[in-house]
């Protein structure tokens, strides 16, 4: 099988990986219920939950890309660029600031996103899909409120750790690297995954601040060439909503920010967001191109 794939087309890759991915979730479905049978548990319960992350997580993501990749190349974490690069340390600054510079820009999607409307003749649809969104927001409230040092451990290496993991191997070093090897183009590669990403997750009243956490993760890999650094912002993301829920402190800046009403102060300070995040990519790749230039004038 590795020899056919490593000669197959970015397609073809493709298609497998999206295949994986279906039986992936299909088999954890199938163990979640299992668990909940054996334990006579119900599925709500959060034992079943989290059981469920995990399988999903594992099943959905981690395995079919890493199982592509190792079909695909001899030295798939190589291919997955999950090896440590030169300047490093530099691109994870970069994924702190562009998780701290585009707060401002991705809560303000969220406030606009959250207030969309669907004409009268959808009314049905969007009663629907926000009925999904409610289940969903009672899911995370149920594993993110506990306030014991265990669960919260649990929740950060479940919620935070193995999804930023598992979700950048799948959509960052698996299917953009595909697409962008199909359309030769890395542009069109991050808004393509970060468009699947969003929709993937299956919540409308989110779906655009997740596509911009998306294509600003595609652009970290993008740019870096370095799993890593997509995987840092990801974990920064989803760890601070983990930490804010423990801590529970109502007048966190975060949970403000998040409660805004969409003001004209509120529409500036995303403008000014995107315009730092711009800064920050332009910063970094300033940097990249200055060291390139003295590699070259200096070979020794």
């Amino acid at each position: 099988m590795q020899q056919i794939l490593a000669g197959s087309s970015p397609l073809s890759r493709l298609f497998y990986l999206f295949l994986f991915a279906f039986l992936g979730l299909f088999v954890a479905s199938g163990l979640s219920i299992g668990v909940s049978r054996i334990f006579n548990l119900s599925g709500a319960d959060a034992g079943v939950l989290y059981v469920t992350l995990f399988l999903q997580s594992a099943g959905m993501f981690l395995l079919p890309a890493y199982t592509v990749a190792a079909w695909s190349s001899r030295e798939p974490l190589r291919y997955l660029k999950l090896q440590k690069t030169d300047g490093a340390e530099r691109g994870f600054l970069l994924a702190v600031m562009v998780y701290v510079l585009s707060y401002a820009f991705v809560a303000f999607l969220t406030r606009w996103n959250q207030g969309i409307t669907l004409p009268e003749s959808m009314h049905g649809i969007e009663q629907y899909m926000r009925a999904m969104e409610d289940s969903a927001m009672e899911t995370t409230d149920r594993l993110l409120s506990g306030q014991t040092i265990g669960t919260f451990l649990l929740n950060f290496l479940i919620m935070a750790v193995l999804a930023a993991v598992a979700e950048e191997l799948f959509f960052r070093g698996a299917l953009q690297q595909f697409i962008e090897e199909w359309a030769g183009n890395g542009h069109v590669a991050v808004w393509v995954s970060a468009f699947i990403f969003s929709a993937l997750h299956m919540q409308f009243y989110g779906f655009f601040p997740r596509l911009a956490l998306g294509v600003l993760l595609g652009y970290l890999f993008f740019y870096t060439r370095n799993l890593w650094v997509p995987i840092i912002m990801h974990l920064f993301n989803n760890g601070v909503i983990v930490i804010v829920y423990f801590l529970r402190k109502e007048d966190d800046w975060t949970a403000n920010l998040d409660d805004m009403p969409l003001s004209l102060t509120f529409g500036v300070g995303a403008v000014l967001s995107v315009f730092f995040t711009v800064w920050a990519f332009r910063w970094y790749l300033s940097g990249k191109r200055r060291k390139g230039a003295s590699e070259e004038a200096d070979p020794s």
